[in-house]
C-alpha cells in the first residue's frame, strides 16, 4: 500500500489536484495518478483511517490560507556543498589501545541513572583515524584538530567532539564539547583512557 506511494506522495489528502502536483514533480503522470488513487482507495477501506481523512479534510476547509511564505534571497538556489565529516587529521601518536573502568560510584557522582549496568570495562583502539570498540559503535572514525578530537559514529548517526590532552604516559583525558548528551559524556569521557598498548 505505501510502496505504491513511496516518497513521491506529497499530497496528504485525496483530492483531484493531488495527482497533478505529483505529476508536476517529474514522475510519469499515469503511474503517479494510479499509485495515489490505489493508495487512497486502500486508506478508505479502513474505517478509522477514513474517519481521520475526513476530519483532516474538514479542518483544511475551515482553515484560511495564510499569506505566502517570504523566502529570503539568500535561502534560494543551489544548496552549498557540505564538508566531509572529518576535516582534521589522525596523528599517529594517538594510535594504540586504551582502557577505562566505570563504576557504580562514578555513575552516582556523575548523576548517571544507568548504574545497574556497572561496573563496566571499556577498551578502545585508535589506529590511523579508525576506532574499534568504545562507545562509538561499528565503523567509527576520528580526527584531530588542535586540542579537539571528533568521533564520527555512523552506526548512531552523529559525531561527538571532545577537547583532549595526553599525559606523559600517553593516557588520554577527554572533556566533552557541548552540546552532548549527558549519558554519552559519562560513558565516553568520565574517566581517563589509560594507554595499554
Amino acid at each position: 500500500m505505501f510502496a505504491a506511494v513511496g516518497l513521491r506522495a506529497a499530497p496528504v489528502l485525496p483530492e483531484p489536484d493531488g495527482a497533478a502536483v505529483l505529476a508536476g514533480q517529474g514522475g510519469d503522470d499515469v503511474d503517479v495518478a494510479v499509485g495515489v488513487a490505489d493508495a487512497y482507495a486502500s486508506f478508505e477501506r479502513d474505517s478509522q483511517t477514513k474517519t481521520f481523512i475526513q476530519r483532516i479534510q474538514a479542518l483544511k476547509r475551515s482553515t484560511p490560507a495564510g499569506a505566502p511564505l517570504a523566502i529570503p534571497a539568500g535561502c534560494t538556489g543551489k544548496a552549498p556543498e557540505q564538508p566531509a565529516a572529518s576535516t582534521g587529521t589522525a596523528p599517529s601518536d594517538l594510535n594504540g589501545t586504551y582502557r577505562y573502568v566505570l563504576t557504580k560510584e562514578d555513575a552516582r557522582k556523575a548523576g548517571d541513572p544507568e548504574r545497574n549496568e556497572l561496573p563496566s570495562v571499556t577498551t578502545v583502539k585508535l589506529q590511523d583515524g579508525q576506532v574499534d570498540g568504545g562507545c562509538f559503535g561499528q565503523g567509527a572514525t576520528y580526527s584531530v584538530d588542535g586540542d579537539r578530537i571528533t568521533f564520527d559514529a555512523p552506526e548512531y548517526g552523529y559525531s561527538t567532539t571532545f577537547t583532549f590532552s595526553a599525559d606523559g604516559k600517553g593516557n588520554l583525558h577527554l572533556r566533552p564539547v557541548p552540546p552532548m548528551d549527558k549519558g554519552t559524556a559519562f560513558q565516553c569521557s568520565y574517566k581517563a583512557w589509560t594507554k595499554i598498548g
